[in-house]
């Protein structure tokens, strides 16, 4: 679920509720142990999937640079959730995997310029910084090493994004560096009746 409010003065508010199923597939051949006297198993696998959930709250304040060209200035609080999760291989070890709790504040800024009636570019970057994100885990009372995405990233962002009266495509990639580092492309599309 998505809501925004505009304001005439240019700001706006936002938020958004997400709940789910995440689901994760494990396949390793780089395991070996005895199963038997001289038999050996190279393979393992498991699968586990936990609930999810995520929100975010958001203010922001459009620009207008000129007749084309607007700046969006924004910040957010995002919460995402995790639960735990418990995967047992074929040897008899049990593995769990703790909950993760992401707790994390974005401000950034997109520029977007219309080329021509509904068809525009925009090109973005922002600084986050998550607060928490540590990914515990554990297999016969002893722990694994945990990683963790406390710390600073840098969110860069380009696309285009067709908006007619019914109809919204957008097409864009994101890019992180820093302590998240990676790139992600998306595509999306809103229908209104």
């Amino acid at each position: 679920m998505m809501l925004k409010q505009n304001f005439t003065s240019g700001t706006y508010l936002d938020a958004s509720f997400h709940v789910g199923k995440i689901s994760s597939d494990y396949n390793s051949n780089d395991w070996t142990y005895a199963i038997a006297p001289g038999v050996l198993a190279h393979n393992e696998k498991f699968d586990i999937s936990s609930t999810y959930m995520a929100t975010h709250i958001g203010i922001g304040q459009i620009f207008d640079l000129s007749q084309r060209n607007k700046l969006d200035v924004y910040t957010k609080w995002l919460y995402a959730y995790t639960d735990d999760a418990d995967a047992t291989i074929s040897s008899g070890e049990r593995y769990h995997f703790d909950s993760i709790t992401s707790n994390r504040v974005r401000a950034g800024l997109r520029d977007t310029i219309n080329l021509k009636d509904e068809h525009n570019l925009y090109f973005g970057g922002a600084y986050e910084y998550e607060f928490s994100g540590d990914a515990k885990a554990s297999t016969m009372g002893l722990d694994a090493p945990k990683p963790s995405l406390k710390g600073s990233t840098g969110v860069f962002e380009a696309g285009y994004k067709y908006e007619s009266k019914n109809l919204i495509f957008n097409l864009g990639g994101k890019g992180y560096v820093g302590k998240t580092r990676g790139g992600a492309i998306n595509a999306g599309f809103e229908v209104m009746f």
